[in-house]
């Protein structure tokens, strides 16, 4: 027993320091301290960070990179494979956002994790080992939270994102860190922090909020955390109202969870500005509930695709928390929804809707100012629109009922009225200028009398008339008249008798004096009138010459045109005749040639046919014998001249 024993003790002695050996034979990457009890390496400075991540120690535990270029990792062929790592630490380095992708899936069993001071602007949940306790990302530059950014991560202990950017944390952003012990989000500018955000950790111990832009704060933020401890909420400005009473109270009581109660002070309202706010009596709180500085306008009519905002201005202390009820659901702006509830604060801050066609969006989302922007209306989104305002005190709200048209049928409306309006300018105008016209025409056109009566000429007793010497002659224009007949002379009833009593005297001048007035009328009249017709006479007079000579020119014009339609018409005519007996002469020509051609070759072919038959009675003799009698036609064309021979054969018994 005693030497099984022995033995025993000696092969395991051996194992141990053949393992230890192993692991002491293990190069450490370059510029690196590995401390072979703790399984850790630290490389610092400009490392060689390929090997430092790639040929690290298979059963390295620990690795801590600080202050290196991570810009050597990228190029990694293959990630490295460390199964033992439990905490990784990287920070001050560069090119953090491009290694962990590469690197972070194949540490299955990571615990803890420190990215601190890699100026990373965000960082991708997937990546997360579902085996992480701590997490630590402070002194970056991350701006914003996804809700499903820490998913799965239900191991969670400690969370870390001090001294970034981070502007508001949602009801969801922490809902799987069921363990989550400590967290911290100090030195942010943290606006808004939901009022149920940590309603799923229920052993959430430590809260830090310092050095933010946080003003108010709601009960419900912390009231469902029975292990709370501490709560750090110092340098942030503060807006002291009614909404942050138990706060005030907490730290009136002298609880022990709200750290540096001192350091808690109010920016606002002015008259509390720089004072504790556990010192400020809570009468000193002022409150008010929303109210409308002006109501919206209850009906609005968009034009079909166009864009508009509809203004609701609120006031009220704490500032009230504006939300929009629209056909298709409510529309929150999210950087101002403190006093809303936590259904409300689930509705995004921007609704949209695609219809056909499809590269038209609609859009609908609120401002900041609590103004609702919708961006090309279609008919999806008219109807009835609230706003609704909140604050710690009531709420109050408006409706507005939003109605669509076309802006065709405005245009059609407009171009009606333009054109009614331009047709009647019109009609005016013609209406001015031939009214000007009438009147120039009466004022220019006006018939005068030819002789104007300056006075009356009394004829002498015993004065014969005169015969009018322009009536003698209707074809020539007369001479002006006499001019004896237009002497003037003072009428006399214009002098008035001395002697008034011969009254028959008197009389028998005046019908005197009355006569000759009319007598020169006449004498007058007469001569206006002859004037007249002679002028007409003498523009008849000049028409007729006129259209004397234009029937004259007329006349010369037909001559000419007909003497020279018959030359041409001559000419044609010669043309024709020429041509024609040229084409007969041809004809006849070539008839003849055709016609002796053919009386020659028959006097040839009968010639032949003489010949053989006189052959053969030569051959023949005078003897019995069968007579042959070969007769040979030649036939020849006219048009080709091509010759052919037909050669018959008649023997006679």
């Amino acid at each position: 027993m005693v030497l099984q024993s022995s033995a025993l003790l000696a092969v395991t002695l051996l194992l141990g320091v053949t393992r230890i050996c192993g692991y002491l034979n293990t190069p450490c990457p370059l510029m690196c301290k590995c401390d072979t009890a703790m399984k850790e390496v630290t490389c610092a400075g400009n490392a060689s960070l390929p090997a430092a991540m790639q040929y690290a120690p298979e059963d390295t535990k620990i690795l801590h990179i600080d202050g290196a270029d991570m810009g050597g990792v990228v190029v990694l062929r293959h990630p490295p494979v460390l199964p033992n790592l439990q905490v990784l630490r990287i920070s001050e380095s560069v090119g953090v956002r491009d290694v962990l992708p590469n690197v972070l899936p194949s540490f299955k069993q990571l615990h803890e994790l420190y990215l601190i001071d890699n100026h990373l602007q965000c960082i991708d949940g997937r990546l997360l080992s579902s085996h992480l306790r701590v997490i630590d990302l402070s002194s970056n530059l991350i701006e914003s939270l996804a809700d499903d950014v820490f998913a799965g991560l239900y191991k969670l202990q400690i969370l870390r994102l001090s001294h970034n950017r981070i502007k508001r944390v949602s009801a969801k952003v922490f809902s799987d860190l069921e363990s989550l012990e400590e967290i911290d989000l100090s030195h942010n500018r943290l606006q808004y922090v939901h009022p149920q955000v940590f309603r799923y950790q229920p052993v959430l111990q430590v809260v830090d909020l310092r050095s933010n832009y946080l003003t108010s704060l709601q009960e419900t933020t912390f009231s469902g955390l029975r292990k709370i401890h501490r709560v750090d909420l110092q340098d942030n400005p503060w807006d002291c109202h009614c909404g942050l009473t138990w706060l005030q109270q907490a730290l009136t009581d002298g609880s022990s969870t709200f750290r540096d109660a001192k350091h808690v002070c109010c920016a606002s309202p002015p008259s509390l500005r720089s004072l504790s706010l556990q010192s400020i009596n809570p009468d000193q709180f002022n409150c008010s509930a929303p109210s409308f500085a002006v109501l919206p306008p209850t009906d609005i009519v968009i034009v079909y695709m166009h864009s508009t905002h509809i203004h609701c201005p609120v006031s009220g202390y704490p500032a009230p928390s504006v939300y929009w009820i629209t056909p298709h659901g409510a529309v929150v702006n999210p950087d101002n929804s403190q006093w809303l509830s936590e259904e409300l604060t689930e509705f995004g801050a921007e609704r949209s809707y695609s219809g056909l066609p499809t590269y038209y969006k609609t859009s609908v989302r609120v401002l900041t100012n609590g103004s609702l922007e919708i961006h090309k209306l279609r008919s999806y989104f008219i109807g009835e629109y609230t706003c609704v305002a909140v604050n710690e005190v009531g709420s109050v709200s408006a409706k507005v009922n939003m109605t669509i048209t076309s802006a065709v049928s405005g245009y059609l409306t407009a171009a009606c009225i333009i054109g009614a309006t331009t047709a009647g300018g019109l009609a005016m105008l013609a209406m001015c200028i031939c009214m000007l016209t009438i009147c120039i025409e009466r004022h220019c056109l006006k018939p005068r009398s030819h002789v104007k009566v300056l006075s009356v000429t009394i004829e002498p007793s015993g004065y014969k008339r005169p015969a009018c010497p322009w009536h003698l002659d209707d074809n020539r224009v007369s001479p002006s008249p006499d001019p004896s007949i237009f002497e003037f002379y003072v009428p006399a009833v214009c002098v008035t008798p001395a002697d008034d009593r011969d009254a028959d005297r008197q009389s028998e001048e005046v019908r005197e004096n009355t006569r000759g007035t009319l007598e020169g009328v006449r004498a007058r009249l007469r001569t206006g009138v002859g004037t007249g017709v002679d002028r007409i006479r003498l523009h008849a007079h000049c028409v007729a010459e006129t259209s004397s000579r234009r029937l004259q020119t007329i006349r010369e014009s037909s001559s000419q045109y007909m003497h020279t339609m018959r030359e041409s018409g001559g000419h044609y005519m010669h043309n024709v005749r020429e041509s024609s007996s040229r084409y007969m002469r041809n004809i006849r020509e070539s008839s003849s040639v055709y016609a002796s051609r053919m009386r020659t070759g028959v006097v040839l072919g009968m010639e032949q046919v003489k010949c053989h038959v006189q052959s053969v009675k030569e051959l023949c003799g005078t003897g019995t014998m069968i007579q042959t009698v070969s007769m040979v036609s030649v036939s020849t064309d006219v048009d080709s001249q091509q010759q052919q021979e037909v050669v018959k054969t008649i023997s006679f018994v």
